[in-house]
């Protein structure tokens, strides 16, 4: 038996995931989180905020120093459009 897991299956874990996580959240709530270093995603990023915003959940690139599993409460006027 295969342990190698399938590009479709990882994608369709990742969705459920990020649903499980849209329960869980509130609006605008984060956590911080490390990325491996073998990441080949994020190659030149350490952290990450993983967070709900407008009914979906978002992954921000983080350069800030904060430990790991620290909840956030994010400043959406970062995401907002500037005409």
């Amino acid at each position: 038996m295969e342990n190698k897991i399938e590009s479709q299956e990882a994608l369709d874990a990742s969705i459920i995931f990020a649903k499980a996580l849209s329960f869980i959240l509130q609006d605008k709530q984060g956590i911080v989180v490390d990325i491996p270093p073998d990441s080949k995603v994020y190659e030149s990023t350490k952290k990450v905020v993983v967070f709900k915003f407008m009914d979906k959940i978002h992954i921000y690139k983080s350069e800030d120093d904060i430990a790991e599993g620290t909840a956030v409460l994010l400043d959406t006027n970062l995401f907002e459009n500037k005409d």
